[in-house]
């Protein structure tokens, strides 16, 4: 689907409630594709959370401040109510985590998992699972592989194990008041 400001494209991996507009989630995750410098879209009073999954190097300007090089999957946190640019020499995909403030805070964490090991969620915060290398499977019986997204809601209990080596990005979502 294309951006907000209309500058790029995206894939919308899960968005709260589901099919709710640009303007209208309480939560979105995506997959985007930046091909060239430029702005990113503005949304104001959210919290964004971004990581570069890969290509040549990313480095935002927020606010006007000092640029920022992103490192490949290391997620980067920044106001969605700040003027955001981006230098990009090629083509890069990134993980985008965005988050109305009043509804959620957000926080995500990459991590690499062995055969076996067990991955989950905090109990008291949505769980937004990408599996961005590997298979898994989840306590409830889903099978998830490379490319995947789950959403469980906050006290579900899910875990999930690597079946081989697993590389995943993990949010959590968590009520202001719980923050």
């Amino acid at each position: 689907m294309p951006w907000k400001n209309g500058l790029g494209t995206t894939i919308e991996l899960a968005v709260e409630p589901p099919g709710a507009a640009l303007d209208g989630f309480l939560w979105r995750a995506s997959i985007a594709e930046l091909r060239a410098p430029g702005p990113f879209s503005a949304f104001p009073g959210c919290d964004r959370i971004i990581t570069q999954l890969d290509g040549p190097p990313m480095t935002l300007t927020h606010g006007g401040g000092s640029p920022v090089t992103l490192r490949p999957l290391v997620p980067h946190a920044f106001s969605g109510d700040d003027e955001t640019g981006c230098v990009v020499q090629g083509v890069s995909h990134d993980f985008n985590l965005i988050v109305r403030r009043d509804h959620a805070r957000p926080t995500l964490t990459v991590h690499r998992l062995a055969e076996g090991e067990t991955l989950a969620g905090e109990a008291d915060a949505v769980t937004v699972l990408h599996l961005l290398a590997g298979d898994m499977a989840a306590s409830d019986g889903e099978l998830l592989g490379s490319g995947d997204t789950r959403v469980d809601a906050a006290g579900s209990g899910i875990s999930c194990r690597a079946d081989g080596s697993a590389l995943v990005l993990l949010g959590s979502l968590r009520h202001p008041a719980q923050a």
